[in-house]
């Protein structure tokens, strides 16, 4: 009896372990995405978060691999990206060289190649999409 109940204390203090583990890496990723939005008008690295948050480089893209199935980089671009469009429908008439200047992009060229790379079509193509919905909306 005495042996079932030590091996019921290890039991027990390793789920507990591995939940602490679990909750650790849970509040890095919250504290990561927190800086993430706050920066986003930056040019974020992972070196930049990787010191945010003491943890390495390694340790930072195993997290973001592991938990959010995508690398820090994309991460990152997709959440500019989605900045990006609240500007463009927050903002009428915002300009392209604008909105890629207001997320820390120094090209608008590059800016753009990754928004038609990750939305599927242009910022000229998105905005002009995006007037015409408005458009039609507002003729019925």
């Amino acid at each position: 009896m005495a042996h079932i109940q030590e091996l019921f204390h290890v039991i027990v203090d390793y789920i507990i372990s591995q939940n602490m583990i679990t909750m650790k890496r849970n509040i890095i990723i919250e504290n990561i995405i927190r800086y993430i939005n706050n920066n986003i008008e930056k040019m974020i690295s992972i070196k930049d978060v990787s010191e945010y948050v003491y943890k390495s480089t390694s340790t930072i893209s195993h997290l973001f691999s592991s938990f959010l199935k995508k690398s820090f980089k994309q991460y990152v671009i997709e959440q500019k990206l989605q900045k990006a469009e609240e500007y463009f429908l927050k903002e009428p008439g915002i300009t392209i060289i604008e909105v890629a200047h207001k997320l820390g992009y120094d090209d608008p060229y590059y800016f753009s190649r990754l928004f038609k790379k990750y939305k599927g079509l242009s910022p000229t193509a998105f905005l002009r999409k995006m007037y015409m919905n408005y458009s039609s909306e507002k003729e019925e």
